[in-house]
């Protein structure tokens, strides 16, 4: 995090060198062809981790000139993905989550840092069900061990058959497109699919 002796390291990744950073993952999606990436959004106030911060800043030019023929032949033919996203947070998410904690007697987490800073429900354009996927993406924070703390009330802190019904969705904000929009009109409409519009890969 800023101002910890691990991000003072000059080799950690909030210090690489942004143009190498970039042209690493154009490599990447050169190779292996995405149709649809997804990234950390443009507004990390909620928690400016720079990691997420440096991740976001080299998407969105990757994604750019991932399919720009003339830029860096060397890293292999050019692709250009679809779609680009940004993961959100809802305030809806957390609301939910903070009132189970709550029906349960149980101390929430969720305090006045993360129901009263600014939400991203408004520009949410997609929310993807995973209802039938909760305890991988559980089992996948957990095997994150650098990242994730076992214990920690936050993340696990209700018992796994309710927080898998407590918000049983992903939501997402589409940031870039290179097809039609398939984001249906009118509020509290959705799209639910990351894929959608996406028919065949766009290439160059």
């Amino acid at each position: 995090m800023p101002e910890t002796p691990a991000n003072e390291d000059p080799e950690c990744f909030w210090r690489a060198d942004l143009d190498e950073a970039i042209a690493r993952l154009v490599a990447i999606v050169r190779r292996t062809k995405p149709q649809v990436m997804v990234t950390y959004g443009d507004d990390q106030s909620g928690y400016p981790h720079p990691d997420h911060l440096r991740v976001h800043d080299i998407s969105l030019p990757a994604f750019d000139l991932a399919g720009d023929a003339s830029y860096r032949p060397d890293l292999g033919d050019p692709w250009a993905p679809a779609k680009l996203y940004y993961t959100a947070w809802s305030r809806q998410r957390m609301v939910a989550m903070h009132e189970k904690f709550l029906e349960l007697g149980m101390e929430s987490p969720f305090g006045d840092r993360f129901l009263n800073r600014p939400d991203q429900d408004d520009v949410i354009t997609t929310k993807i069900d995973v209802s039938g996927h909760m305890d991988v993406r559980r089992n996948a924070l957990l095997a994150h061990a650098t990242q994730i703390d076992p214990p920690s009330p936050f993340w696990f802190g209700l018992p796994p058959g309710v927080s898998n019904t407590a918000y049983p969705v992903e939501d997402y904000v589409l940031a870039r497109s290179r097809v039609e929009s398939t984001v249906p009109d009118g509020e509290g409409q959705y799209e639910d699919d990351l894929f959608a519009g996406v028919t065949a890969p766009v290439g160059t």
